[in-house]
């Protein structure tokens, strides 16, 4: 089954892909979030026969929802809607931390942060 991974942000948004066979995940770059982005995320998903979306979830340190996880789930509910794939939620505390680690040099890592959930999905 070929997985996609957001790591949505209000700015930027991290896509990788990954398939549950081999459980690699792979970064498939950026894409601005904009009042197409669904048209765009719609046409993706398609191009890349993906089957389940999992989205990261940006609960607060104590694990409690912030103002970013209510519109992380607006996002996801609009998604779900959208594309018709089903949509699963995986907390992504730390994951922008762990990205910045692994390329300090690298601008933006969401697609890197995607990647890294995606991983962290195939483990669990």
């Amino acid at each position: 089954m070929k997985i996609l991974a957001i790591d949505y942000g209000e700015k930027r948004i991290g896509l990788a892909v990954g398939d549950s066979g081999s459980k690699i995940a792979f970064s498939r770059g950026i894409i601005q979030n904009s009042a197409h982005v669904y048209e765009e995320l719609k046409k993706f998903c398609v191009k890349e026969s993906i089957e389940k979306i999992i989205v990261g979830l940006p609960l607060s340190l104590s694990g409690e929802d912030s103002e970013q996880t209510k519109g992380t789930r607006v996002f996801a509910e609009r998604l779900h809607q959208e594309i018709g794939a089903p949509v699963e939620f995986i907390d992504e505390r730390l994951t922008s931390v762990q990205a910045q680690k692994l390329h300090p040099e690298k601008e933006h890592i969401d697609d890197l942060a995607a990647a890294l959930l995606l991983e962290q999905y195939f483990r669990s």
